[in-house]
């Protein structure tokens, strides 16, 4: 079974590494010691990534669907809402990639906003949400409506907000949809639709990661509208030279194994509450599920070391070099290719095509759904690499339209494609893409004479969150006038 894990992951780290081979033997030669720390990062993500599909598959795929039927059985409102809103808050504030982006925004905004205070504003947002998304599952509610009045409302705040602030809102909704919080997310979900009936219970099965990821957004703008300060101050990075290869090897799994440790133990005692509290589960089911998890928490501490020692200096080294010495349309290519290969590293990405093929019965197949996402993120880091390097453009120039045609369309394809669209966008914008395409931006950024690192090195996951949606939503629309066509 890790076996054939390996075989699946091997097919998305072996791309990213041949792209940055080939920058290096063409574009931007690399030293020894950047090409042995790349290689030793690969290693581990490769066979990180392996380890911990393999422990979602034993664990946190049975922990939500339990509790997500469980909660939705006894019919209870208030413990719904409860379940909800105790969930979300501690599933967010566990999530390893909140914890990083949080440290970029106060490192990069200078601690105006600390790394602390950021999670805690996130998780509370994303509780509220997730408490929303499961009522919409409970009472058959429509997602097109939900995400119409609340992005509404978002574009409505943004105007009395600063530009960072609105760049770190949408970026928030990205990194809280990481490794370990799209699969809980997905099953919580699975779980209580799997108790609905009526020809339309598949679409709920999607929707509430999407629904979950809106949370972040509206608590950093409310936050952002009491905000009394100045953020466009310019960032210079700090340059660390000359440490040896192996500290950076034993630094890095350290800081990755105490974000798992964090982030493993609350859902962790999520689950054994309900066990003790509420429904009894069997001995096997709890064995599988404590092997299942030790089995993700190395696979985690694996990945996030070996995306910390290979992939993200080298992606800022890169993005600098080659927007210094390059056109820009070279570095705009580069850029989307970079982000085609890179999400086929997410691993949340395979957790939800493989919900969605297994739900559809095959129908919708999941290599469609991953070139289709892979797609929209590529042109998504097309998209920023183009915004970083045009001075006028604004992130909400894009932001803007973007939404008002996903939003749109919303209304017109089948709910299917809707949920898995939103949820699509959440899952996208994951620990790779907010790592390792965070770094080659801010590389940019950093380079560019006419780029901001405040301003213009965020909001990249907020596109890369929102392309896939509407990549997501044309193969809806797609399939709907296929549909109609078999049916005349």
């Amino acid at each position: 079974m890790l076996q054939d894990k390996i075989k699946e992951v091997l097919q998305a780290v072996l791309p990213i590494s041949l792209i940055v081979l080939i920058l290096h033997f063409f574009f931007v030669p690399l030293s020894g010691e950047q090409l042995s720390l790349f290689a030793i990062g690969a290693v581990f993500v490769l066979f990180g990534l392996a380890i911990f599909l393999l422990g979602v598959d034993v664990s946190i795929n049975q922990m939500g669907y339990i509790l997500g039927q469980g909660l939705t059985k006894r019919k209870n409102i208030l413990l719904l809402i409860a379940g909800g809103l105790i969930i979300g808050f501690i599933v967010s504030i566990a999530e390893p990639s909140l914890t990083i982006l949080g440290g970029q925004i106060e490192e990069m905004s200078q601690a105006v906003f600390g790394q602390m205070q950021v999670i805690i504003v996130v998780s509370i947002g994303v509780a509220v949400f997730l408490a929303i998304g499961m009522l919409r599952i409970a009472f058959r509610w429509n997602i097109s409506l939900i995400m119409t009045l609340f992005y509404g409302a978002i574009f409505i705040m943004s105007f009395f907000v600063e530009e960072a602030i609105i760049s770190f809102a949408f970026d928030s909704s990205g990194a809280t949809t990481g490794a370990l919080t799209v699969p809980f997310i997905l099953a919580l979900s699975s779980g209580m639709a799997a108790l609905g009936s009526g020809t339309d219970s598949e679409e709920y099965n999607f929707g509430l990661v999407g629904i979950s990821s809106v949370g972040p957004i509206v608590a950093m703008l409310i936050l952002g509208v009491f905000f009394d300060g100045n953020l466009s101050g310019n960032f210079v990075p700090e340059n660390i030279t000359n440490i040896p290869i192996l500290n950076i090897v034993i630094q890095e799994l350290n800081s990755s194994i105490w974000q798992v440790i964090v982030g493993v133990i609350p859902i962790v005692i999520i689950f054994f509450l309900y066990h003790f509290v509420f429904e009894k589960q069997s001995k096997q089911i709890l064995k599988d599920i404590s092997f299942g998890l030790s089995y993700l928490s190395i696979g985690l501490i694996i990945f996030l070391a070996g995306v910390s020692i290979g992939f993200m200096p080298i992606s800022q080294y890169l993005g600098a070099e080659l927007f210094a010495n390059y056109s820009t349309f070279w570095v705009i290519l580069i850029g989307f290719i970079l982000g085609v290969v890179a999400i086929l590293a997410e691993p949340a990405i395979y957790v939800l095509i493989n919900q969605i093929e297994d739900i559809t019965g095959g129908a919708i197949s999941k290599k469609i759904v991953l070139a289709t996402i892979a797609l929209g993120v590529g042109l998504a880091i097309a998209i920023t690499v183009y915004r970083v390097v045009t001075p006028d453009l604004r992130l909400w120039h894009i932001l803007l339209p973007g939404y008002l045609i996903t939003l749109g369309l919303s209304w017109v394809v089948p709910k299917l494609f809707v949920g898995m669209g939103f949820d699509s966008g959440g899952v996208a914008s994951g620990p790779m893409t907010g790592t390792f395409i965070f770094a080659f931006i801010q590389g940019i950024a950093i380079a560019s004479p006419t780029a901001n690192p405040v301003i213009d090195a965020f909001g990249m996951i907020a596109l890369v969150a929102m392309v896939p949606i509407l990549f997501i939503e044309i193969l809806g629309l797609v399939y709907l006038i296929v549909e109609r066509k078999q049916e005349d």
